[in-house]
């Protein structure tokens, strides 16, 4: 162990196995895992080199990697706020090396996957995995003609369960926008996108 902060792991996106060797990398993980645009993730990829501000050879490795549906590939590095300018650095290096094995490199800190992000993310992954189709739809039959709900007017006591799964994959498909950042709750306000 590094220090304490490591949190080594595992998880699954479409039946791959994807690492992470940090608690910020496990929230970077989960967040990229739920975005509808990632087709393929992969962890600890690639490994490229570049030369630095010293004139030598070095190399880097990627936490993540992602492809994205319409192709574009972006390598993905995971680092702690304060780290920033250093790891910019070393990003624009590499970029201006060039890769084939990605069209794009940034720099992903506690900033991006704080844990309002992180929660929401965990939920819209796990709406995608559990919610039913039926659900859903009458959901969305029900949001016809609205322009804004709140989270619990959308809640039922007979079937909570399945329609709070519903609400999460309604979100994740774009339908229920949130009209604030952070953490979303049962009182959250959202414009409907139908």
């Amino acid at each position: 162990m590094k220090n304490g902060s490591t949190a080594r792991g595992i998880g699954v996106f479409r039946n791959r196995q994807v690492q992470h060797e940090s608690g910020l990398e496990q929230r970077v993980c989960k967040i990229l895992q739920s975005r509808h645009d990632v087709r393929h993730l992969r962890s600890q990829y690639p490994k490229v080199d570049y030369v630095g501000s010293d004139g030598k050879s070095h190399h880097h490795t990627f936490d993540y990697w992602i492809e994205l549906t319409d192709g574009w590939r972006v390598a993905v590095a995971v680092k702690q706020e304060k780290k920033r300018k250093e790891m910019n650095e070393v990003l624009d290096r590499i970029l201006a090396k060039g890769s084939p094995l990605f069209d794009d490199a940034i720099l992903m800190t506690e900033k991006y996957a704080n844990w309002d992000a992180y929660a929401n993310a965990a939920d819209i992954v796990w709406s995608r995995e559990h919610h039913d189709a039926v659900e859903v739809n009458k959901l969305m039959g029900e949001l016809k003609g609205r322009s804004t709900v709140q989270f619990y007017q959308l809640l039922t006591q007979q079937e909570f369960k399945t329609r709070n799964i519903a609400i999460w994959r309604l979100i994740e498909m774009g339908h229920l926008k949130a009209k604030r950042p952070g953490r979303i709750t049962q009182t959250s306000w959202f414009n409907v996108n139908l």
